[in-house]
């Protein structure tokens, strides 16, 4: 639903804002145990949240916190996938995630018509270095 039609309320803005922390903290803690597929799915959820946040939070600046979370969101994403994938010796899949991941932040930020905005993200900018760590480190060879 388009956000002029759609907020949240208060409360439930807070509940979901709760319910992203309270994943974000599992999934560290299936990170560290570990388990990188079940702390993939907790940062998709988060995502999840964290967009419904950004479009829908019942005033501006929870919504502008949470776009801008996003990004952030995505990189730790991607660390997740990358270290799985070159782990698995699969440097080629873990290049292709590092672009889709970047394709997917400048399009967010197409979307927010921030100009300029692209080259100015840290998450881009270690998604970019990431990039280039793992053609380096594992294609070049």
């Amino acid at each position: 639903l388009p956000p002029e039609v759609f907020r949240l309320d208060d409360a439930d803005g807070e509940r979901l804002q709760r319910e992203s922390l309270q994943y974000q903290v599992r999934g560290a803690c299936l990170l560290a145990l570990g388990n990188r597929e079940k702390a993939s799915r907790n940062i998709e959820h988060t995502i999840a949240i964290t967009r419904l946040l950004s479009c829908h939070a019942p005033d501006e600046e929870t919504r502008t916190q949470h776009r801008q979370l996003v990004p952030h969101l995505i990189l730790e994403r991607t660390r997740v996938k990358v270290v799985f994938h070159v782990g698995q010796g699969e440097a080629t899949e873990a290049a292709r995630e590092i672009e889709r991941s970047i394709r997917e932040i400048v399009e967010q930020i197409q979307r927010e018509d921030r100009e300029g905005r692209a080259n100015a993200s840290p998450s881009l900018t270690a998604l970019q270095e990431m990039a280039e760590e793992v053609r380096r480190k594992y294609l070049a060879r």
